[in-house]
């Protein structure tokens, strides 16, 4: 059965499935991540950043979920997570605090991707800036959604652009 755990050395929560019978007795299926607005944080998921959803229900605590998947190309980049609507917490997400507090994504074009998101609820928390890795140029921007979820944008630089 797919249950909700909580992982304490990294205060995060993730979705696995736990079978008595198997050999490993679980296996982390995927990333939970709080929201306090699901619907708000749904169009920006979906519309924004191009996840599918795969499923919808209910804990038996009675919060709502919603699973996700980024249908990549390439099946090594697949990623599935979990949006579960939770009351907003008092603090603030932060990249230092302890846990999953941002997901990094490539694009394409960096401003256009930026622009769409801020249609959906997507917040600038940094302009966009570039940082020379292995002797390629990125261009990296930071937002926000509507439930101050973290999303790192990284724009790769060719010659032609």
């Amino acid at each position: 059965s797919v249950r909700l755990a909580r992982w304490v050395s990294f205060s995060t929560s993730f979705w696995y499935n736990f079978a008595h019978s198997a050999p490993v007795p679980c296996r982390i299926l995927s990333v939970a991540l709080p929201v306090a607005q699901l619907s708000k944080s749904s169009v920006f998921w979906q519309a924004g950043l191009g996840f599918r959803q795969t499923a919808t229900g209910y804990l038996q605590t009675g919060e709502q979920w919603e699973s996700y998947i980024f249908p990549s190309p390439v099946k090594r980049w697949m990623l599935d997570f979990v949006l579960i609507e939770a009351p907003k917490s008092k603090e603030r997400t932060m990249l230092d605090a302890p846990g999953f507090r941002c997901l990094a994504l490539i694009t394409t074009d960096l401003v256009a991707d930026l622009k769409k998101l801020a249609g959906v609820g997507g917040v600038e928390i940094s302009e966009p800036f570039g940082l020379l890795m292995n002797q390629k140029m990125l261009r990296i921007a930071l937002l926000r959604g509507p439930s101050d979820e973290i999303v790192e944008l990284i724009e790769f630089k060719t010659s032609k652009t």
